[in-house]
Formats: structure tokens, sequence, C-alpha cells
């Protein structure tokens, strides 16, 4: 954390968001099918230089086919708009 603090102090950041990704695995497989789901754990520090304080989150993800978690199939579905609203942005 010492070392990130100085380089806050010397870039005169009131706040520095320091990313470190602890694992990384690229999907295994072909269009058909997939031996290993890609996936991906990473640490994120936040440090308040003023108060010299250290925030830690952390986010893991792995990868999986929307058949195998219909709550994502939620995520990829477009908004719906009234015909009215059609611009050229709808094109």
């Amino acid at each position: 954390m010492e070392y990130w603090l100085g380089v806050a102090k010397c870039a005169q950041a009131d706040l520095l968001l320091v990313p470190q990704i602890t694992h990384w695995r690229e999907r295994v497989g072909s269009t058909s099918g997939v031996t290993t789901p890609a996936s991906i754990a990473m640490d994120m520090y936040l440090i308040d230089v003023k108060n010299e304080r250290l925030t830690r989150v952390r986010y893991e993800e792995t990868q999986v086919s929307l058949s195998e978690n219909p709550v994502h199939r939620q995520e990829v579905r477009f908004p719906r708009r009234p015909m009215g609203d059609c611009d050229a942005t709808c094109l």
C-alpha cells in the first residue's frame, strides 16, 4: 500500500483505484460447445489518500451458458419501446 500511496500523492490524487487480476482463464471449446468456461477473479483496491485508508472489493465470474442460468437470460433482452418513439437511433 505504501507504494501506491506514494504514487497517488505524487499525482496529487484524492483517490486511487488499483485493479489486480488474480485469476484469468480463457474459454476452451468450439462454437458447438465448451470444454472449460472462461473465468476471472479480480481484486480492486480503492485508496483514500487523505485518510490513508484502503478498501478492497473482490469480483469473481465464471461463464455459464444461457440454458444453464435463466437469470442471465433476462439481461440480454432489449427494452421495448413504443413505435412512436422510434427515430434514427432505432435503425
